[in-house]
C-alpha cells in the first residue's frame, strides 16, 4: 500500500494531492457557502478554521493509516486551491464500497474539473486500492454531479440509504483487465 502523503495525481489542468492541516483556511470558505454544500447531506459548516482543523487533523490520521483519502484540488498552472477529491470506504448495504468523491468551490463549477478529477481517481482507485468496484454516492437531485458520472463512463444502478447521509444513487464502474474501466 502506498502512503497517503506520497500521493500525487497529475491530469492537464489539475494536481490531486494530500490535504494539509493549513488546507482548512481555504476549505472554510468552501464548507462554509451554502449553495456549495446543498448536496452534500450536511449543513453548511459553521465552525471556525479552528475547529475545521482540528476535524481535518483527525481525518488525515485516518487517511494515513488507510492510504487513501480525500485530496486538495489544485489548479495545475496557478496552484489555487479549488476544492477537494478522493476515495472514500463507506458500509451500503453491508457491503464496503469505495466512492470516487469530488466537491469544487462553487466560483469553479461548469469548467470541467470534476469530471476531470473523478476520471483520474477512477483509474487511481483502480491502480493502486486493490478493488475491483468504485462507485459514486451523489444525491438525487444534484444534476451537475450525475453528469459527472456519466461522462467518466459510470451509469445509475440503485438507490441506497447510509447512515451518515440520506437516500443516494449508486453510479459503479468495475474494472476489467482486458478493457480497462467498464461499467456494470
Amino acid at each position: 500500500m502506498r502512503a497517503y502523503d506520497a500521493i500525487r495525481i497529475e491530469t492537464p489542468r489539475l494536481v490531486l494531492r494530500p490535504l494539509r492541516l493549513d488546507d482548512a483556511e481555504v476549505l472554510l470558505p468552501m464548507y462554509a457557502d451554502a449553495e456549495t454544500m446543498r448536496y452534500m447531506g450536511v449543513d453548511a459548516y459553521g465552525g471556525t478554521a479552528a475547529d475545521l482543523r482540528a476535524t481535518l487533523e483527525m481525518r488525515l490520521e485516518v487517511y494515513r493509516r488507510d492510504g487513501f483519502g480525500l485530496l486538495a484540488t489544485e489548479l495545475r498552472d496557478t496552484g489555487e486551491f479549488i476544492g477537494r477529491c478522493g476515495h472514500l470506504r463507506w458500509n451500503v448495504g453491508g457491503t464496503v464500497e469505495t466512492e470516487v468523491g469530488y466537491l469544487i468551490s462553487r466560483a469553479h463549477w461548469g469548467k470541467g474539473y470534476a469530471t476531470e478529477a473523478a476520471r483520474a481517481l477512477l483509474y487511481d482507485g483502480f491502480a493502486h486500492l486493490d478493488v475491483w468496484r468504485l462507485i459514486s454516492l451523489i444525491h438525487p437531485l444534484n444534476v451537475a454531479s450525475q453528469r459527472v458520472a456519466l461522462h467518466n463512463g459510470l451509469r445509475y444502478e440503485g438507490e441506497v440509504t447510509i447512515p451518515e447521509i440520506p437516500v443516494r444513487p449508486v453510479f459503479p464502474a468495475q474494472w476489467d483487465p482486458k478493457l480497462g474501466i467498464h461499467v456494470t
